[in-house]
């Protein structure tokens, strides 16, 4: 047979010379057998072995996607004469003496059993139990694979988490003598772990069924093989957990490498335990492996490679349905040796290292792309849940394991790379597994209501809920789109690749998550719809059928959904419209989402679901439609109110409104911080919780810790600590004024073109006759606004005297050009009313802040802790806001003027000290007076010439900036005098020191350096002081008569 120089033609030729062979075995008699016909089959041996076409049948048919998802019954039919076809070729003499001539050869040429391979190797991709070079080249490893793969099981369900298996032929092992003598053969003198290790797979691959898996068992259990038996596994297992041992018990130790031969060789022993622990008789394997804990002993040690701690869960996972006996020890020993921290039971403390599953994962597994230790802990704890019969606990017992699996492996998979495609859908299908247990087992109670509440409130102050309060059901419902997602990104994938089945199995538990969720959401739904509220959006899934499904508008129509939906849509833009709550993100706010939706679909192809919501026509045209917004309720009739309502300032209040509310509640604190009685335990408190909230500290008084108090411990959860990244309510507080002013000196010739009209404008609001009276009037917080309504009426009058015939036809278009000139002069008096009204709530809300914060610091600021920190930090802010541009000039004077009381708070700091009466104040005290860093008052004395010389400025203004200047000056100033020699001081100190020599020198190195950086920043910035301090002088000299 020609075959050419194409390899794919040539494989195939030779498994024709293979099925030749057979044939030639069938139907010649061996005495008969003509000397020229056996050397036809001895030559086509050769050709066979020579170019593995065992090997070549696994890589390019086997193994391949098309025959793995082949129809079960072609599958049962190749393989029936695949079986028939090997049990010919190894029943035959000349195949035995060709098979032995193979193993020779493969013993000759392979590396010795034990070959060493570094951690680091391991975890770079070289302890992969499937990359060995010179393997796949060997013909006797590729014919024990093929034998292997034609008896391979495959699974119907998940391999590891439901354990049911179809078997491709396992009637065809029964009997089979050929197979059996063939395994004894192949089983004797391994030199080496490539031989070793497929001789054991093609162990569990016959190990299928009660009857095969008893025949391995007993000749792994007895003397068949000379080196390979059950005690070699466990004999293997031990030496290397007291090596491990030993080398953490000494000092400096370095755990020794793990062999890779002995690493790949426990693989497979353990593949082997596996399937017969798994397929053996119930009654039988109860009595088989009486002791299962040197399985544990590996998995917390970092050195062994995780394809090892994979395969050592996989067998352990299969004695999890034994016994019940060996469930609960199987429980006992992973919390010994194996459950990462913070997970699981942990009710008593661990006696060995525990590994941490979480940096195993993100840094060994994820380094080298494959996942078979996280893959195998997850199915196992999916088994062990599946078979715990204890609910009582609703799932508490599981939370940390959920967290794990939650948050560190299904949360972040898709970001994972993946050396296999089919152990990404192996993770996936495994996690989604848990998750659907957990949401399967555990139901909602009446006190979880209370717990998503309490949720909410601790979300909203920005901490994480604790542990416990986080139950998987809870999480699972909360990420419901998570599941969604993650169905039609599988459904798209599903293609014909070799990880399909795996696909499947992923679409089908995600489905039954659905299931699961819409019915637990029927008992808590109105708990979870706040929750919900920004994932499970109907507005977001509405916008994603309309680009995906043709003719979605009419499919509503059909189905009678669309009028409920129109209403719907339209009463909660209404609803919206008229509420004055502030969303901070804008992602989970209705009316911009419902905006958003429309916008987004009115450019798609007509007609839409915008044309719905607007009550278009969509069963005709769209542009023939006749809309008729005032008699038909839709999101259109809803727009037009809402723009017909922007030009009354009471509507549009949002901003200023929610200003002076929390100006006003402001105030109320300052109140109850300077007028309370502190002898009084109410008031006492309510002083406490104020500056807890303000401040973020615990408090301290006279040495008397308030932090211990039964208040402060009720609070305990909300007290951020000192230094930590997020900042005070009171500096948070400021940050929301930190805008710029809104401008009120815009005229009205910037609103119109023409200026005749302008003019009127500024007649009417000028004019000191009827302006007061008639143009405007007061709010109730006395803000003067324009009446808009008697502006435009004067506005009217004065263009009729000017036109006193606007209605001939010559003037039509003047009276257009009059009337669009109103509206546009309306527009911009509704925009003053609005700009006049937010710098007033900003400008109240600053006051308020200014009061608490000056209260707080002048009288209660010796009941927190850390007290020159935070006086620090509200001068550090003030200053930068009052010398930024958005600070008005007003703004500035009330943030100056905080300034000052900061800084003359800080300069009394410095004689706090820490005796407890003044008559213990001692010459050390004095010396070592507390003082901001040398940085920190740099930082000040900047940003005050920096305010100093803003644009904008005022007398008032200037003698507060004059005054915190010379403040801080003083406060900068050195405690001692220079004339006093060190040697008196020295002397005066010396009984006085606990730690040594007090270092004078240091001290008046540190107050130079201060004083020399202090001259250095006047002296950069003197030009522009000079120039302003001659400009002031100039025009209060022309001022002077």
């Amino acid at each position: 047979m020609v075959s050419g120089n194409d390899p794919v033609v040539e494989g195939f030729v030779d498994c024709v010379r293979l099925a030749w062979v057979v044939h030639l075995f069938l139907v010649q008699d061996g005495n008969d057998s003509k000397d020229s016909d056996m050397k036809n089959i001895c030559s086509c041996l050769e050709v066979i072995f020579a170019n593995n076409v065992f090997q070549f049948c696994l890589d390019t048919i086997l193994r391949s996607a098309a025959y793995q998802n082949d129809d079960e019954d072609m599958m049962y039919m190749y393989n029936a004469y695949l079986h028939k076809l090997m049990t010919c070729f190894l029943s035959h003499p000349l195949a035995r003496d060709k098979v032995k001539e193979t193993k020779e050869k493969a013993k000759a040429i392979l590396s010795p059993y034990r070959t060493a391979a570094t951690h680091n190797q391991m975890i770079e991709g070289s302890g992969n139990p499937q990359e060995t070079l010179g393997v796949g080249q060997q013909p006797f490893v590729s014919l024990l694979e093929f034998v292997s793969e034609i008896y391979q099981a495959i699974t119907i369900s998940d391999t590891l988490t439901n354990l049911y298996f179809l078997q491709k032929e396992p009637e065809l092992l029964s009997s089979n003598d050929v197979i059996w003598t063939f395994v004894k053969f192949s089983g004797e003198d391994h030199t080496n772990f490539q031989t070793l290790v497929a001789f054991l797979k093609m162990l569990s691959t016959l190990a299928c069924n009660p009857e095969g898996a008893s025949k391995v068992f007993e000749l792994l259990q007895g003397n068949a093989f000379r080196s390979i038996g059950w005690s070699t596994l466990f004999d293997c297992l031990s030496i290397y957990e007291e090596k491990f041992k030993q080398s953490i018990q000494s000092p400096g130790a370095v755990l020794p490498e793990f062999q890779e031969g002995d690493a790949k060789a426990l693989v497979a022993y353990l593949n082997v335990l596996k399937e017969v622990v798994e397929n053996g008789s119930p009654v039988e394997r109860k009595n088989w492996f009486p002791d299962t804990e040197p399985l544990f002993k590996l998995l917390s040690y970092e050195n062994v490679p995780p394809y090892l701690k994979g395969a050592l869960r996989s067998a352990i996972a299969t004695f999890v349905r034994v016994s019940p006996v060996m469930k609960d020890k199987i429980w006992r020993y992973l919390e010994q040796y194996d459950l990462p921290v913070n997970v699981g039971s942990s009710e008593h403390a661990m006696d060995t290292q525990v590994y941490d599953m979480r940096f195993e994962l993100n840094e060994i597994e994820a380094r080298r792309e494959q996942y078979p230790s996280t893959i195998s802990f997850i199915n196992l704890i999916n088994i062990l849940i599946t078979e715990e019969r204890d609910v009582s606990d609703r799932g508490r017992r599981f939370i940390g394991i959920f967290r794990f699996i939650y948050d560190h492996v299904f949360g972040p998979f898709p970001q994972r790379a993946y050396a296999d495609p089919c152990e990404k859908w192996q993770l996936v299908v495994a996690c989604l597994k848990h998750f659907q247990m957990m949401l399967s087992m555990y139901d909602l109670g009446e006190n979880d209501s209370d717990a998503v509440t309490d949720q909410s409130k601790i979300s909203m102050m920005g901490q994480s809920p604790p542990i416990h309060m986080k139950l998987p059901v809870v999480e699972i419902m909360k990420d419901l789109f998570r599941f969604l997602r993650g169905v039609n990104f599988l459904i798209t994938e599903r293609t014909n690749q070799i990880y399909g089945q795996l696909l499947e199995k992923a679409v089908l538990l995600s489905l039954e998550i659905i299931i699961l969720v819409m019915e637990k959401d029927s008992i808590g739904s109105d708990f979870w719809c706040p929750l919900y509220q920004s994932a499970f959006n109907k507005f977001n899934a509405y916008g994603y059928l309309c680009s995906r499904i043709v003719g979605l508008p009419q499919l509503l129509l059909k189905s009678n959904s669309a009028n409920g939906l129109i209403e719907d849509y339209a009463a909660c833009l209404e609803l919206r419209s008229e509420e004055c709550q502030i969303f901070e993100d804008s992602s989970i706010d209705p009316g911009v989402l419902i905006m958003q939706l429309l916008i987004d679909n009115i450019s798609r192809p007509a007609p839409n679901i915008t044309h719905l919501l607007l009550k278009f026509d969509v069963d005709s045209p769209v542009e023939r439609t006749y809309l008729r917004p005032k008699f038909h309720y839709s999101c259109l009739k809803v727009i037009l109110e809402i723009l017909d309502k922007l030009s009354k300032a009471d509507v549009n209040a949002l901003l200023h409104e929610f200003g002076f509310q929390r100006a006003w509640l402001l105030k109320l604190l300052a109140v109850e911080l300077h007028s309370a009685d502190m002898m009084d335990s109410n008031h006492r408190e309510a002083c406490q919780s104020i500056l807890i909230e303000l401040f973020g500290q615990r408090l301290t008084e006279n040495g008397i810790n308030y932090g211990s108090s039964s208040f402060i411990t009720q609070n305990d959860q909300q007290i951020p600590t000192i230094g930590s990244v997020s900042k005070s309510k009171v500096l948070e507080l400021l940050d929301v004024v930190q805008f710029e002013s809104p401008d009120i000196t815009q005229k009205s010739a910037e609103f119109v073109s023409s200026l005749k009209y302008s003019s009127l404008a500024e007649d009417i609001l000028s004019n000191t006759t009827t302006s007061e009276r008639d143009v405007y009037y007061h709010s109730e917080r006395g803000d003067r606004l324009i009446d808009l309504a008697s502006f435009r009426d004067k506005l009217w009058q004065k263009c009729n005297l000017y036109n006193s015939q606007p209605s001939s036809s010559g003037n039509e278009a003047e009276l257009n050009e009059i009337r669009e000139a109103i509206q546009q002069l309306l527009r911009w008096g509704w925009k003053y009313n609005k700009n006049l009204e937010e710098q007033a709530a900003q400008l109240h809300m600053l006051t308020s802040w200014s009061q608490i914060v000056e209260v707080s610091a002048s009288q209660r600021i010796s009941f927190l802790e850390n007290r020159s920190d935070m006086l620090f930090q509200l001068l550090d802010a003030s200053l930068n806001f009052s010398g930024s541009p958005d600070c008005s000039l007003k703004m500035a004077q009330i943030l100056t003027q905080v300034g000052l009381t900061c800084m003359a708070k800080l300069r009394d700091e410095r004689f706090v000290f820490p005796s407890v009466t003044s008559d213990m104040v001692t010459c050390l005290d004095i010396i070592m007076t507390k003082q901001l860093s040398n940085g920190a008052c740099h930082s000040i004395l900047f940003k005050l010439i920096m305010a100093i010389l803003r644009n904008e400025s005022s007398e008032a203004l200037r003698r507060r900036q004059y005054a915190l200047l010379l403040s801080y000056f003083q406060y900068c100033r050195h405690m001692l005098d220079s004339d006093v020699p060190t040697t008196i001081l020295q002397f005066l100190s010396v009984d006085e020191q606990d730690n040594g020599d007090l270092d004078l020198e240091k001290i008046d190195k540190d107050q130079a350096e201060l004083a020399h950086a202090n001259f250095a920043i006047l002296r950069k910035e003197d030009q522009p002081i000079l120039n302003l301090v001659v400009a002031v002088d100039h025009r209060f000299s022309k001022l002077d008569p």
